[in-house]
């Protein structure tokens, strides 16, 4: 992440795939969560809620039409 652009760093730890790495990452190295793991997991279950939803959303519909 040292080699991004600011811009990029400011964005960086709102994405999903960043949230998993910090989390899986210290539970490979230490055997145990981080010690700011709270956001990172309200993180990956929002956009796993809100990603649920979209499909849903959209299946429904599909199944409307036809």
């Amino acid at each position: 992440s040292d080699m991004l652009p600011a811009t990029m760093r400011i964005f960086l730890p709102w994405l999903p795939t960043s949230m998993a790495i910090e989390l899986i990452g210290s539970l490979y190295a230490d055997n145990r969560l981080p010690a700011n793991a709270l956001f990172p997991i309200l993180g990956l279950l929002a956009y796993g809620l809100i990603l649920a939803v979209i499909a849903t959303q959209r299946f429904r519909r599909q199944t409307w039409e036809q």
